[in-house]
């Protein structure tokens, strides 16, 4: 399985048609961090969850930026999932998911998330995507998980996906290279494992697309520069780097159709967080020796690369590694009863985190987690100065889009979830008490059935004012339960 591997970029020719740029340095950037927020350890209902969180801001003009990927172990500490255990739970989708929104016009957009182990029912998933308008936007790989988003893009050029696993001794590259059905139709190969991979399939053109690797050890990886040189002369574009052991892997897709002209590629490493390399990033990948390994395209083009990353430790008044020493909001999310505010605590910090470090005129396009061999654990982060490419659809909603808060639609019943929205809904609309930092939770298993206040006033006599504000609201919303006080 592979080590940690990094976002797959999209390279310039698949820029959807009709879009514009957007001039980097004329925008600033909103970053959103979204996790999912139920309550339930399910496969569906995790993974719905998700996406009905990157929905939800999707339609008020963010995109996706990223998909965390890399080193699972490290993420499996930051999101505190749980081990997957087949039918009974499946973390899968408890992902974080970043998103960006810029100022000018803002349309709305749609995504559908994929998150699989394994290639089994996968095809009848993302076949009818395409014909839908939807486009692989971003990728990423999780361990033994691949992650998706693709979004639907009005106008794209219709396009299919197919998924391609081993059979017997022929691999899914044999499959591909051997079927002229699908080499005359090919425009891009995202390997999901070892064993099979999503392909992307266009109209017929000639001549008819091919696809290989190219690799080299870790510690040699500039030899690889010429290679791929020599390829991008005979029209191949680089789709992915990834991390094997202690190998480079570089995959090389020439779309069908004519080659145009020729890319150039500069084959860096450089330490996590470092700008590694310039031009237009089309793949990097972390390894546990506190390098990351770059494939730029076409170095001269003035594009330039910044990367940052944080450290991941165990802070005070935590049990889990984050980024910063938690602030008091953050420190109420960890102890509060459900298990959706600690990851709501992680997304804030990441935001934070990125609205801090993602310098003025560049956008965020991989995000990944590192870990060093019996060291410490980092987030890092690419960024990019090229222009964003402007969406195309109808106008985004103008709504404030509310924070993220635990979303009630597992195991619990829905009276309760209707009692906790209710409560919430008023203590909002509380007059005179200082309320913007709390929030109630509605206890209801295991007994004795609670209301839980938590969250963080500035004074003690804001916090009793708050207090009893709040018992006076409960005995017509929550009767028959005990109030506590966090």
């Amino acid at each position: 399985m592979y080590r940690a591997l990094a976002l797959v970029a999209l390279a310039g020719w698949l820029v959807t048609s009709g879009s514009s740029p957007l001039t980097a340095q004329a925008t600033r950037t909103e970053h959103r961090v979204v996790v999912a927020t139920g309550e339930s350890d399910l496969e569906s209902d995790v993974e719905a969850n998700l996406e009905r969180q990157v929905n939800r801001l999707a339609s008020a003009g963010f995109e996706v930026a990223a998909i965390m990927g890399g080193a699972a172990p490290v993420i499996d500490q930051l999101l505190v999932r749980k081990p997957y255990v087949a039918g009974l739970v499946d973390h899968g989708g408890q992902i974080v998911v970043v998103m960006r929104r810029s100022t000018g016009t803002l349309v709305r957009r749609e995504y559908r998330l994929l998150h699989t182990r394994g290639q089994l029912g996968v095809e009848k998933i993302v076949t009818p995507l395409g014909a839908e308008g939807f486009v692989l936007a971003a990728t990423a790989h999780d361990g033994p998980v691949f992650h998706a988003a693709f979004e639907r893009r009005d106008g794209a050029t219709p396009v299919e996906y197919r998924v391609v696993r081993n059979r017997g001794r022929n691999s899914w590259m044999d499959q591909v290279q051997k079927d002229p059905a699908m080499t005359s139709r090919l425009r891009r190969v995202v390997p999901m494992a070892l064993d099979h991979a999503l392909i992307e399939l266009g109209e017929e053109a000639s001549p008819a697309g091919a696809l290989e690797w190219a690799n080299t050890p870790a510690f040699r990886s500039d030899s690889l520069e010429s290679t791929l040189n020599s390829k991008a002369a005979a029209g191949f574009r680089v789709q992915l780097v990834r991390l094997r052991e202690n190998t480079l892997d570089v995959l090389l897709v020439r779309p069908a159709g004519p080659a145009g002209s020729a890319a150039s590629y500069d084959v860096d490493d450089g330490p996590w967080g470092g700008p590694c390399s310039r031009g237009t990033l089309v793949g990097a990948a972390g390894y546990a020796d506190g390098d990351v390994y770059c494939v730029a395209e076409n170095a001269g083009n003035g594009v330039s690369n910044r990367g940052f990353d944080g450290l991941l430790r165990v802070r005070t008044g935590a049990t889990m590694p984050l980024l910063d020493v938690p602030n008091c909001v953050d420190r109420a999310r960890l102890r509060a009863p459900r298990p959706a505010h600690a990851r709501i605590a992680v997304a804030q910090q990441l935001e934070r985190f990125l609205d801090a470090k993602v310098p003025a005129g560049y956008r965020l396009t991989r995000l990944l987690a590192v870990q060093r061999t019996g060291d410490d654990a980092r987030i890092v982060a690419f960024t990019t100065d090229a222009p964003a490419e402007a969406g195309s659809g109808p106008a985004a909603d103008t709504e404030p889009v509310p924070a993220l808060v635990p979303d009630l639609d597992g195991p619990l019943s829905a009276n309760t979830a209707q009692r906790q929205r209710d409560l919430n809904d008023r203590l909002a609309r509380l007059r005179g008490v200082e309320n913007e930092d709390a929030w109630l939770d509605v206890i209801d298993r295991p007994e004795p059935r609670s209301v839980v206040l938590s969250g963080c006033v500035r004074t003690q006599s804001a916090n009793t004012d708050l207090e009893r504000a709040v018992r006076a609201m409960l005995p017509a919303t929550a009767a028959g339960h005990r109030f506590r006080s966090d």
